[in-house]
């Protein structure tokens, strides 16, 4: 984590993407009682991987390394900052942490040669009026990229792959690949992480065994499942619950291994991983005719999980 510490007092205060707001004024982040450092001084923030500086005006300025700062600057490790006359402090970045540059994705359609940034981690194409890059004639939704930090996965009727930076793949008879630039700086790009705020109530033992209920409120569809459709949604709704419990990262919650969820469906003896991509390909068609985005349920080597606002389970 950076933190900007004290020269003298051996304090240091955290920065975070939300810009720390330094000044006189009682309503900043950081309040710094000394009479040359103006009511609203300057903001400190994380971007793109790196420490930024803005002055906001100051009356006696602010320095990096003795230089009055007269726009947005990035900053390195070991930067001294000085607000005002007096108050200096020192960049300090987590260790071994460099400079780095920024990744942009791109999706590239090499028939054209027109780039595409990915946004979001969800990135759908096809003919659907939502759609992030409409292709005319291909199907409503011919295919949806999620993009994980670590794996890049294509999800098409016929199911999901995974791609690698750079590798070419073909999605309604157009050859595509994922391209990523490395710069120092790029503005600002607000990548979105996709909610799904959809629902699911499960119920394991009813009389005619597991039913699981997913509604989503705002398009009011729904969908319910019995059978092992309605054990999947099981599996993976507890996974989440108990993840969700301990706390665990967002990216990170919900995660089960692939072996699991056969081992719960058909024994430990029973289930192979082809019946299990059978299974939530024919759920996720149902999920999609019902109005759903399929890709609520996602997948990658380390298993697979379902992203939901929230669940019951009885």
């Amino acid at each position: 984590m950076f933190e900007l510490a004290f020269v003298s007092g051996g304090q240091a205060v955290p920065l975070a993407e939300a810009p720390l707001h330094v000044g006189r004024g009682p309503s900043n982040h950081l309040v710094l009682t000394d009479d040359t450092v103006s009511w609203n001084h300057a903001q400190v923030w994380i971007e793109a991987g790196r420490a930024w500086i803005r002055d906001l005006g100051s009356r006696n300025g602010t320095f990096r390394n003795d230089t009055a700062l007269t726009s947005a600057t990035p900053l390195e490790a070991g930067d001294r900052l000085r607000f005002g006359k007096r108050i200096e402090v020192v960049l300090r970045a987590p260790l071994g942490l460099q400079n780095p540059s920024f990744g942009v994705r791109q999706l590239e359609d090499l028939s054209t040669g027109l780039q595409f940034m990915l946004r979001s981690n969800r990135f759908h194409i096809g003919s659907a009026t939502d759609a992030h890059l409409r292709i005319d004639g291909a199907a409503p939704r011919a295919a949806t990229l999620m993009i994980h930090e670590d794996e890049i996965w294509v999800g098409t009727d016929e199911g999901e792959f995974q791609v690698n930076l750079g590798e070419e793949f073909e999605v309604a008879g157009r050859q595509m690949r994922i391209v990523e630039a490395r710069l120092e700086h790029v503005p600002t790009v607000e990548f979105g992480e996709v909610e799904y705020p959809y629902t699911c109530r499960v119920v394991a033992n009813s009389p005619r065994g597991p039913q699981a209920w997913i509604e989503a409120p705002k398009t009011r569809s729904k969908h319910h499942a019995q059978g092992n459709r309605a054990i999947l949604l099981l599996l993976l709704a507890r996974a989440l619950v108990k993840d969700r419990e301990a706390k665990v990262d967002e990216d990170e919650e919900g995660w089960i291994s692939d072996a699991d969820v056969r081992t719960g469906i058909w024994g430990r003896n029973g289930g192979t991983r082809s019946a299990l991509n059978v299974l939530v390909h024919r759920l996720r068609k149902q999920l999609e005719a019902d109005g759903f985005d399929p890709w609520f349920i996602e997948k990658k080597r380390r298993g697979i999980r379902v992203r939901l606002s929230s669940v019951e389970i009885a």
